[in-house]
């Protein structure tokens, strides 16, 4: 019962990357045949730019999911050691993951209007946004409060009454 946990995970990885594999597969085929090959007179170079950063994303998420889920077995026995990484859980997950939907999305539709070309701009926003908040603001709030105590304490310094020693 050790390895229940790691056989859970494992079967879980395994039916979403099945399912990444088969969305990315027919995602790709649909774009290729119908974006490249039939409507080929309207890819120009930024389409061509684009489609190559459609192939970057999916390829750096397909190595960094297969890397994550790949799951571990004891030489000797064949055990199950571990089942990998969840692929659903974990910050750095979450995010490829949206930016895999992210990049689906504007695959699809770009298909039919180069106009979706800017909610790739979308991505970048976000990261900016999450910096800000995540990172600046938190930054400056805790030099503000920082800038309180140290006040509060030189206040509290001045306040004291000095103590004088009187000696006979």
């Amino acid at each position: 019962m050790a390895n229940a946990s790691a056989k859970k995970i494992l079967i879980k990885n395994r039916k979403k990357m099945k399912a990444f594999h088969i969305a990315s597969a027919i995602i790709w085929a649909i774009y290729v045949l119908y974006r490249i090959y039939y409507h080929y007179d309207s890819m120009d170079i930024w389409n061509w730019i684009g489609s190559s950063i459609f192939f970057g994303v999916w390829i750096t998420a397909y190595f960094l999911f297969t890397s994550r889920a790949t799951a571990q077995f004891d030489p000797d026995t064949g055990k199950l050691i571990d089942g990998g990484d969840d692929l659903s859980k974990g910050m750095i997950m979450e995010y490829s993951w949206d930016l895999v939907y992210v990049n689906f999305m504007v695959q699809i539709l770009t298909m039919f209007s180069n106009y979706f070309w800017l909610l790739y701009l979308s991505v970048p926003v976000y990261a900016i946004y999450k910096v800000i908040t995540g990172v600046i603001v938190p930054y400056y709030k805790m030099k503000d409060q920082q800038d309180l105590a140290n006040e509060e304490r030189n206040n509290r310094k001045k306040k004291k009454p000095k103590r004088r020693t009187f000696r006979a």
